[in-house]
């Protein structure tokens, strides 16, 4: 946990357990480990959220989203979005699928009730990228520690999209997948979503 000044509030973001055991086998494998969805910049949550040039702009974010949403404190809402980084922070596991041959892919079900083209020519590198994808919870502390809490539910490098993962998400998304144990490389790619 730590605690943030937002203007006139006070925030904390939560990072709670379960989530932090996924995320330790999701993306914070190792910065020396070069595989799809993994951090290189931060070894670890801690590492990140106490790093400001992540946290200055997600804390600008979040105002923002206060702001905007201020009268859905009381019950909260979750909110999903991206933070720039001014360099790499780690691999992309999504890649658009149309810069790719159809003989790099494969139709996959992943076993929590989603599908999509996953990259399964090792040659293909899952390229570097600048930004930070977060889900949040944010709603008021109702404990009174703070005015706001932001509990994280899931947090990846690259790109999230937007879209409710049921069902073939590249024919949703337009995007094609890494596994997580796919090999990254060193180029970079940003890709807008």
């Amino acid at each position: 946990m730590r605690t943030f000044q937002l203007e006139a509030l006070t925030a904390k973001l939560v990072l709670p357990s379960w989530c932090r055991e996924a995320l330790e086998k999701r993306c914070f494998r190792g910065v020396d480990i070069a595989e799809a969805g993994n951090f290189n910049r931060w070894s670890n949550f801690i590492d990140m959220i106490y790093d400001r040039k992540f946290t200055d702009p997600l804390m600008e974010i979040v105002q923002d989203i206060i702001e905007e949403r201020e009268a859905d404190l009381d019950q909260g809402f979750t909110e999903a979005f991206t933070v720039p980084f001014t360099e790499p922070v780690g691999w992309t596991s999504i890649l658009p699928a149309d810069l790719l041959p159809n003989e790099d892919l494969r139709q996959t079900e992943t076993g929590a009730r989603w599908s999509a083209l996953f990259v399964v020519n090792q040659a293909v590198l899952a390229p570097q990228t600048s930004l930070v994808s977060m889900t949040l919870k944010i709603c008021r502390d109702h404990l009174k520690h703070v005015d706001i809490a932001c509990l994280v539910k899931d947090l990846r490098p690259g790109p999230l999209p937007n879209a409710r993962f049921r069902g073939d998400m590249t024919e949703k998304t337009g995007y094609a997948w890494f596994d997580l144990h796919h090999p990254g490389g060193r180029d970079y790619l940003e890709i807008e979503l």
